[in-house]
């Protein structure tokens, strides 16, 4: 599960840039696996990083 997260977070920082630190903890707290894959997703195909905070 830390793999997916850490995959979400470096996703989000090579489209995006550095992540806030509210959106790390956001991301940080999730535990369920599926979110975290459906997030990775997200985070490929989001337009912003506002785009992909709305789907937490």
């Amino acid at each position: 599960m830390e793999e997916r997260r850490q995959s979400v977070l470096e996703a989000l920082d090579l489209r995006f840039g550095p992540i806030p630190d509210g959106l790390r903890d956001s991301l940080n707290a999730i535990a369920d696996p599926e979110k975290l894959r459906a997030l990775l997703r997200a985070a490929i195909v989001s337009d912003s990083l506002e785009s992909f905070a709305s789907s937490l």
